[in-house]
């Protein structure tokens, strides 16, 4: 029997019009010309400095374009999407109470499927009747599993550059036209480099909050800050994940201020 989940902390914005494509493109990472109908693909929004804002997935339908936000504040987002919505022919307009994302995990890659928790699943999006008896799954235990299995996503994400969360090659088309951050993005990809990196682990008690830093001095700079952590153990530790500076030298031992430390780090 498959397992669904029903996504509802989502903020869906719809872009329609002749000039909606075009315009959805240079405000994402993604490639949105070739998209298939019905079909979604991971997207970030950056600013101008090439660090990511929000997370997304954008799908085309009949209607035009659906971008489908995780996370965030609906006024913030929308505000952001419609600032360079000037001269276009392209209407915005919020649609986040008209639409639920049924999420079902797949045994393996299929077309049109989407990787959201760390396993490829396929996306139904759902308005009116069709949303009957539907309830939504329990956010906890979604990040219970998007964690265990070292997906990033919010609150991993805001504020970090693309190439420092290893989704570069998911998330962003390098191959499209000019968008918000692109330069940034393309050098860095062109670099190879970064300062940081995301990376899973396991912490010996639960997170005493978050984010969390881990030293290997007292009174050093952190070279380890947590982002997300369970709140429930697995084999008596706690998945996590976070940024791994590039300073770290395998095997030095990292600990927080109040003794927590961490173990499975490479």
């Amino acid at each position: 029997m498959s397992t669904s989940f029903i996504l509802t902390q989502l903020t869906h914005l719809r872009f329609r019009g002749p000039d909606a494509e075009r315009y959805l493109s240079g405000q994402i990472t993604q490639q949105v010309s070739d998209l298939s109908l019905d079909c979604s693909r991971h997207t970030f929004v950056c600013d101008a400095k090439g660090r990511i804002l929000f997370d997304a997935h954008v799908r085309r339908d009949e209607q035009g374009f659906l971008l489908s936000v995780c996370g965030g504040n609906k006024d913030e987002i929308f505000a952001r999407m419609d600032r360079y919505l000037i001269a276009d022919d392209c209407e915005l307009s919020d649609e986040s109470d008209e639409w639920v994302v049924r999420h079902t995990l797949l045994n393996g890659k299929e077309e049109g499927a989407v990787n959201r928790f760390g396993s490829w699943g396929r996306d139904e999006y759902l308005r009116g009747e069709e949303q009957n008896d539907m309830t939504g799954c329990d956010p906890d235990q979604l990040e219970i599993l998007r964690i265990s299995n070292g997906v990033a996503r919010i609150p991993d994400l805001v504020g970090a550059l693309p190439a420092e969360t290893g989704l570069e090659d998911e998330a962003i088309s390098f191959h499209k036209g000019c968008y918000l951050g692109q330069e940034v993005i393309s050098r860095m990809k062109r670099a190879g480099r970064t300062n940081r990196k995301l990376v899973s682990f396991f912490l010996e008690q639960p997170a005493e909050k978050l984010p969390l830093s881990f030293y290997a001095e007292p009174q050093k700079k952190a070279l380890l800050e947590v982002t997300s952590a369970t709140t429930e153990g697995l084999d008596g530790k706690f998945p996590a994940l976070g940024y791994l500076s590039s300073r770290y030298e395998p095997g030095t031992l990292l600990q927080s201020s109040a003794g927590n430390s961490v173990t499975g780090l490479s």
